[in-house]
């Protein structure tokens, strides 16, 4: 990655030192040592720190210790002693105090000076505390200084809101990502004699070999074939065709199988399940009255139709920013912008609700396409990161000439020119400052052309987004794909390419990826291919060397074995489906009502202040048991078995899923009602078409894992539905009808009051009811039993 920096002429920094004398420059007029340490580091600490007590009111310095210039700073305070004694910090008062020794300034633990800061001010009193005139600091500040300062380096942008954070220097380290992404010379070399060259393996390898670090064996196919269905449909092979790949020897299996699965329909929906995650896809809009979306999935069917028919990302982009303002593009592309949680009521104010949608469309704009939180730039300028606020609103301006339309039909424009744009101290609507024009992130050099007019705004934001040139469009992308496959990207923060974020583990391997992206026409299928052909996706689950491995890379950061992981919410559902034969494999349309548990369905929902009518799934069967992904969602109220696996909310940005393991996820797949469900249709299957014990335990093993069961978890299987069957004889079920209504008690917000409500469930009258175990033999409950067993399996659960 080649280290491009851009520097700004900086401007006066000091405006309290108007007549201060200092040390003479170095003889060549270049800063010397402890100019630069002040001008850099020393006096932006006063200000910050100290100057609102000792300097900012002339007539009240407290303790008559003056910090507005040198010379008042050499004569101390009202104590008597040197506050600065050139030279020697530990007879300067000044150094004593910042430490805490003879008194504690500041003298807030919060606002108290860190180590490092101590220090500095210590070299600067050693370095003879130079204190430079105003006209020689701004002779500083206009100096280019070379990336190689100690000080750091300074990033042209458009202008922070002081002169000091402008001049604010950075680690150059952590400016990796503005950085144009260079195409890098792929390290062939590192490929042992005979290895297939393939150029992910290249760079994997060399990172391995520099640590000593050998390469875990490739993984047995029925484990590949597993793992590829997963990672690219979600989910899971059946059992003849893991068989016939497992049987199938000829060279360019691999490939056939990648080609096959990226061609199915149930690519796009796997794809989309994580792009949806980034977005905050909801069925509602959240706050108090969660007020329905019936359109919300139409954007949801148009990010399943653009992966699976392999639309260019760069056009991806485009569309979902300003698809109303490109030539044939699809209008529910821009259901992006509305993904947010948003409500307005008669109790809003309208000026308010549309500047926190305006807040709400820049951050998302800045995470899922760039990489970084906007939002920490709306109040004041970035804290760790080179955006200034007024960049914050440029883009934000973007979006002031954008209006919500509610449903079809012919509009016209009232206003001809949108309301222009501020920048709002802190934020605040009430404070609105200087005013600014459409604009992009300054730090990023790419090529730039927002227009100030009505039209078009959007479409230029999007080019500029979508540009070959801007370092972080394809770079968050090619990071976001390698971490579906290998559970953490390359940058382990997907969303945050700052400062505060993860550096990349390969960076070099990361712009090879982005720039081969591009060349590829942004292909995202071509891209998925690359990375499930490279040996690294084939290595098995298990490090023959697991010590090493644990004292060498305990991270796994180098790959050197391929990460196991548990099957994500939704992947579970699906696959509890899929093995009972009963998923609903119906491709796009309306959102579905699933069966959720009736506790929570029933449970009392306010809505401005209402009860509202309890959730009702869908009457028919076939209409509930489609892929979760279709699966209403409801910002107020979860589904419990995804929530517990760990599928994220709607109103953050969720870069990667978390994968915790904790008791509730146990007792969801043991005693949850959708999964026993699913056992006891699987059971009833198997027994219908298979007359003995030992073929029904095979047809288990088969549907659940898609291989037959060994002879000893065959016996052990034998024995469970022996003991299951003596048990579920002994016990008679009685049948328990669903209800017909239910009767809700909540709190009135309006009076405090009690309020009960009777709702009928209309749907549950003509409700096609999964089996249940009352309508079958002691036997058939008894396979339900063992499918239970495999179910909970890490077999079942889990990728290797």
């Amino acid at each position: 990655m080649r280290n491009v920096y851009y520097f700004v002429l900086a401007s006066c920094l000091v405006g309290f030192a108007t007549h201060s004398a200092a040390a003479e420059p170095s003889a060549n007029g270049k800063a010397s040592a402890g100019e630069r340490l002040f001008v850099a580091s020393v006096e932006p600490l006063l200000r910050r720190k100290c100057i609102a007590c000792h300097g900012k009111d002339p007539d009240d310095i407290k303790g008559e210790f003056d910090l507005r210039s040198r010379e008042t700073l050499l004569r101390g305070g009202e104590s008597g002693e040197a506050g600065l004694v050139p030279g020697k910090p530990a007879e300067s008062l000044l150094w004593q105090a910042v430490r805490w020794e003879t008194i504690e300034m500041p003298p807030k633990e919060n606002d108290r000076l860190s180590e490092k800061e101590i220090e500095l001010v210590g070299q600067w009193i050693e370095a003879g505390a130079p204190w430079p005139s105003a006209e020689r600091i701004k002779q500083l500040g206009n100096e280019t200084w070379s990336s190689g300062s100690p000080d750091g380096v300074i990033v042209a942008t458009s202008g922070g809101q002081s002169d000091e954070w402008t001049n604010r220097r950075y680690d150059p380290a952590d400016l990796w990502a503005y950085q144009p992404v260079e195409r890098e010379e792929i390290p062939w070399q590192a490929l042992p004699a005979g290895a297939v060259r393939h150029p992910i393996d290249a760079f994997l390898t060399q990172s391995l070999a520099a640590a000593k670090l050998p390469a875990a064996p490739r993984a047995s196919r029925a484990a590949l074939i597993r793992r590829l269905s997963f990672d690219l449909t979600g989910l899971p092979p059946s059992a003849q065709q893991i068989e016939a790949f497992v049987g199938d020897d000829s060279r360019d299996s691999w490939e056939s199988l990648v080609d096959r699965l990226l061609a199915s329909e149930h690519y796009g929906e796997r794809m989309a399940q994580h792009w949806l995650d980034v977005v905050r896809y909801a069925d509602t809009n959240g706050f108090s009255r969660d007020d329905f979306r019936p359109d919300a999935w139409k954007y949801r069917d148009y990010v399943i139709e653009s992966f699976n028919t392999d639309k260019p990302y760069d056009t991806f982009v485009r569309e979902q920013l300003a698809a109303d303002e490109l030539d044939n593009a699809p209008q529910n592309a821009t259901g992006f912008l509305w993904m947010g949680p948003w409500e307005q009521t008669a109790m809003s104010v309208a000026a308010v609700t549309r500047q926190l949608w305006l807040d709400d469309v820049t951050n998302s704009v800045g995470i899922t396409f760039l990489a970084h939180e906007l939002r920490c730039a709306k109040c004041h300028d970035h804290k760790f990161d080179p955006i200034p606020t007024r960049d914050y609103y440029q883009i934000q301006a973007v979006f002031a000439a954008t209006a919500h339309s509610k449903g079809g039909g012919n509009y016209e424009i009232r206003n001809a020119v949108p309301k222009p744009v501020n920048i709002l101290a802190g934020g605040s609507l009430e404070s609105p400052g200087e005013q600014v024009n459409p604009g992009v992130m300054s730090v990023v050099g790419a090529d730039a052309n927002v227009t100030a007019k009505r039209d078009g705004r959007r479409r230029e934001l999007a080019e500029w987004v979508a540009s070959p040139s801007n370092p972080l469009t394809a770079r968050v992308m090619v990071n976001r794909v390698w971490q579906m496959h290998f559970g953490k990207g390359l940058v382990a923060t997907p969303n945050n390419f700052g400062k505060t974020g993860a550096k990349p583990t390969h960076p070099a391997l990361l712009d090879w990826l982005a720039t081969w992206f591009v060349e590829h026409d942004w292909s995202v299928k071509s891209l998925h291919r690359l990375i499930v052909t490279s040996a690294a996706y084939q290595r098995s689950g298990r490090h023959p060397q697991a010590e090493l491995l644990a004292k060498v890379d305990p991270g796994n950061k180098l790959l050197s074995v391929f990460p196991t992981r548990r099957l994500t919410a939704e992947e579970i559902k699906d696959s509890l489906l899929a093995v009972t034969g009963e998923l609903n494999r119906k491709i796009g349309g309306a959102s579905n009502f699933p069966e959720i548990n009736w506790e929570v369905a029933f449970q009392p929902r306010l809505q401005m202040g209402k009860l509202s009518p309890p959730y009702q799934p869908d009457s028919k069967r076939a209409d509930r048991n489609r892929r979760a992904l279709y699966a209403v969602r409801f910002r107020g109220m979860s589904n419990p078995m995804l929530e517990t696996f760990n599928r994220p909310g709607a109103d953050l940005s969720c870069e990667r899923r978390d994968e915790t393991i904790v008791a509730p996820q146990a007792l969801t797949m043991l005693h949850g009602e959708f999964v026993h469900e699913r056992a006891l249709a699987l059971a009833n299957q198997i027994s219908k078409e298979y007359a003995t014990e030992s073929a029904q335990v095979d047809a288990v093993f088969n549907a659940a894992y898609g291989r037959p069961p060994t002879d000893r978890q065959r016996a052990a299987a034998l024995k469970h539905l022996a003991e299951m069957t003596q048990m579920h004889e002994a016990h008679r079920l009685e049948h328990i009808a669903l209800p017909t209504e239910v009767e809700l008690d909540g709190i009135s917000e309006r009076t405090g009051v009690s309020e009960k409500k009777k709702f009928p469930l209309n749907k549950l009258k003509n409700y096609e009811q999964d089996l249940q175990p009352w309508e079958v033999e002691p036997s058939v409950r008894a396979v339900a039993d063992l499918c239970l067993v495999l179910f909970n399996s890490s077999e079942f659960l889990y990728i290797y």
